[in-house]
């Protein structure tokens, strides 16, 4: 079954930034595509959900991170506009990596911004917060002793400098496409702490989850249907005619959580 649903997913992921000019017109709104899933999924929070292949893959729908990984397993920009190396120039001096984000919003309307990353991995490293994903983030200054609560997250190396400039920090020299490679990880996506810092169960309900990825979480009904929406702040500028499907196809995902007679079709 889950092959099933990682073959439909890969085939949706094909669509994204392919549209030059729209397709749809009058009342259509685009592709509505049925999907069916054994094993059902609780939380879309990245920090647990990446640890499953199936939640990671849908969890990577409504989320975006720096980069994303191709079909050949290589790093490529999604939230990460551009970027630069700074190399240290003096003694005490730290190897550090500048990046400069897109212009994206959150499914609210929200621009989405450096700080939200900087949230994001921060908490991640929280001594509190049971996360494997934080071993991801060893190389970045001060992130080991935070997790051994050595440390607190206001001394991790990772730093809003501007409003959308990122900046990383690190304990030694890094292999920039090493660590692109792992950015494109679920576990490290931007989230907003106005969201995200207070609510246990935000994760679990379409109502409170903003989401700044391709679709939207627009309903959630445990034991029958999760349904996605086209996001329509993805890249786009709104103010513009830019057309709604100009980079993501699809307008809806219908994923079905099927069992008896219907499995057995799809396995």
């Amino acid at each position: 079954m889950k092959r099933v649903l990682a073959l439909v997913l890969a085939a949706v992921m094909l669509v994204f930034s392919l549209a030059s000019c729209s397709s749809l017109s009058g009342d259509d709104k685009g592709a509505v595509i049925t999907m069916y899933l054994a094993d059902e999924i609780y939380d879309f929070d990245p920090m647990s959900g990446y640890t499953d292949s199936a939640t990671a893959k849908l969890i990577s729908l409504v989320f975006e991170g720096l980069t994303r990984l191709d079909d050949a397993g290589n790093w490529e920009k999604a939230m990460m506009k551009s970027y630069k190396v700074i190399k240290p120039e003096a003694e005490g001096d730290n190897y550090k990596i500048q990046i400069t984000l897109r212009d994206s919003k959150w499914s609210d309307g929200r621009t989405v911004q450096a700080n939200d990353f900087v949230y994001a991995w921060k908490r991640i490293l929280e001594p509190t917060n049971k996360c494997e994903a934080a071993s991801m983030l060893f190389d970045v200054k001060n992130a080991r002793d935070i997790k051994m609560g050595d440390a607190t997250v206001d001394d991790l190396g990772v730093y809003a400098v501007e409003t959308y400039v990122l900046e990383i920090e690190f304990e030694k020299e890094v292999d920039p496409d090493e660590f692109f490679r792992t950015c494109a990880s679920v576990a490290l996506v931007p989230l907003r702490e106005d969201k995200v810092g207070n609510d246990d169960t935000w994760a679990k309900r379409a109502s409170t989850m903003v989401t700044n990825g391709p679709f939207d979480v627009r309903k959630i009904d445990y034991g029958k249907l999760l349904r996605l929406e086209r996001s329509s702040y993805y890249y786009r500028d709104t103010e513009s005619n830019q057309a709604l499907d100009k980079y993501v196809t699809p307008y809806r995902l219908e994923i079905m959580y099927s069992y008896g007679d219907t499995e057995k079709q799809l396995d």
